[in-house]
């Protein structure tokens, strides 16, 4: 097993974790912000480049599917290559990527975009509990991860607000644009704070990764979805179904594959004592279909209120809050 030591020097502020916290909570803010900031957008997006349902569709799910594919893999990332590094380093492209999508020329430009933005962001959330957990001592991380908890329901709370204030307000003749260029201001502050502030140490850690397990996990995630978006308007074709077939076998792969690697001693994408864990699969599936049947709706509902009912961006934005705020008063209290 390969190993790698990365010589970093002590930070002045390493004994102040609340103060490197605000600046993880900033970074996690906009991450979480951008998740339903642009549902009150769509209308307008679609206007403006004349999109077909489908590749409209694509600027929310793209997003979402980088996020959630990368996030297992980059939290294995930053252990071997350095927290820190990838957090910051996630955060600096989320940034070019938020910029990239305020002045896009394409729908197609804008998916990029979007794909650069949840690239960047599973790249930089799972380093933000990893530090909060090595930062705070044993009777502070509680309420340091339901902080967390609650800025990251804040963020995707207050997206349809801020986006149908944004719209409304049509800043410098921005439209919609301003809704990717409100990350930047704040995404700046986050960036140079917690590259002034957060702790800096002397590790050694293992530079081996489960690549094999990255890729048979974001193959599953991508060959799932992409029919589930693109059946409908293409009649489902039988090289549609042969795709699905293929997320089925790569799960199967992933998990065969980390039983191996767990076994060998190897690195490992998921443990293998949870794979086996049918409660845990269990939660995991019940969590899984309650996300899934909760964003579609809202979704729709966004397009219906202001595309069929009429009304404007900021008072659909209003009407979209209740689900979030919901959740961000419920992580107030512990479990």
């Amino acid at each position: 097993m390969t190993v790698v030591t990365t010589l970093e020097e002590s930070s002045a502020t390493a004994h102040k974790p609340w103060l490197s916290a605000t600046f993880l909570f900033i970074a996690s803010f906009i991450t979480m912000l951008d998740t339903t900031i642009i549902n009150l957008a769509l209308p307008a997006i679609q206007a403006d480049f004349d999109a077909p349902d489908t590749l409209l569709q694509w600027t929310l799910i793209i997003y979402v599917l980088t996020f959630a594919a990368g996030l297992l893999p980059f939290g294995r990332f930053g252990d071997a290559f350095g927290r820190r590094r990838l957090f910051l380093v996630g955060l600096l492209g989320f940034l070019l990527a938020s910029a990239a999508c305020g002045f896009v020329p394409s729908i197609e430009a804008l998916i990029a975009g979007r794909f650069g933005q949840g690239l960047a962001a599973s790249m930089m959330m799972p380093q933000v509990l990893a530090i909060l957990h090595e930062s705070f001592p044993k009777n502070a991380k509680a309420k340091a991860v339901n902080l967390f908890g609650m800025v990251t329901a804040l963020g995707a709370f207050a997206g349809p607000l801020v986006g149908g204030l944004l719209i409304a307000a049509d800043l410098w003749g921005l439209g919609w644009r301003a809704i990717f260029l409100i990350n930047l201001p704040l995404g700046v502050v986050a960036l140079v704070g917690a590259y002034t502030v957060l702790p800096l140490r002397t590790v050694s850690q293992t530079a081996a990764t489960d690549w094999k397990g990255a890729f048979f996990f974001a193959l599953a995630a991508v060959a799932l979805l992409y029919p589930i978006v693109e059946g409908r308007a293409l009649g489902w074709p039988l090289w549609l179904i042969g795709i699905i077939a293929l997320s089925v076998g790569s799960a199967v792969q992933l998990f065969r594959l980390q039983i191996r690697q767990t076994k060998a001693g190897a690195p490992s994408l998921l443990p293998a004592e949870l794979l086996r864990n049918r409660r845990f699969v269990g939660l995991i599936g019940i969590v899984t279909m309650m996300f899934a049947g909760i964003a579609g709706p809202i979704v729709v509902l966004a397009i219906v209120l202001q595309s069929g009912l009429g009304m404007a961006p900021d008072r659909a934005g209003l009407a979209l809050a209740a689900h979030p705020l919901c959740i961000m008063a419920s992580s107030l209290f512990p479990v």
